[in-house]
């Protein structure tokens, strides 16, 4: 019976140990301190989604971009393409081939008006002139 009242004993003033303001202090510092480790990887994660969603639609632009390029490439391979792309780029024409400048002018020319009453009978009578 002594024996299971000494270990009572021990249990309790290890329980008074365990649960005393010293031991609960330390505890709450190694809780604190990993809490805030924690919070710091919950950050960094959190940042690297944000980069990989940008990362991911730069790829999708870079890909795209490289498919029009590849098609701009396969277009400027054939014959067609190369005559199209000089077309375009420079005035030319083949020997074969009528070249046409359209100006647009952007002056209205002056037309004179048509004459009326004795005017136009006097001009046709004198200059014989038909209208």
């Amino acid at each position: 019976m002594r024996r299971e009242v000494n270990e009572l004993r021990q249990k309790q003033v290890f329980r008074r140990r365990l649960y005393s303001i010293p031991v609960l202090l330390i505890l709450i510092f190694i809780l604190s301190f990993l809490i805030h480790g924690t919070w710091g990887v919950y950050l960094k994660s959190k940042e690297s989604g944000q980069r990989l969603e940008v990362a991911e639609e730069s790829v999708f632009k870079l890909e795209s971009r490289k498919e029009k390029v590849s098609n701009e490439i396969e277009r400027l391979n054939s014959e067609t393409g190369i005559e199209e792309e000089i077309r375009s780029k420079f005035n030319v024409a083949k020997s074969d081939e009528d070249f046409v400048i359209i100006v647009n002018n952007k002056e209205v020319p002056v037309v004179d008006e048509p004459e009326k009453g004795f005017k136009k009978f006097w001009k046709s009578l004198f200059f014989w002139k038909k209208d």
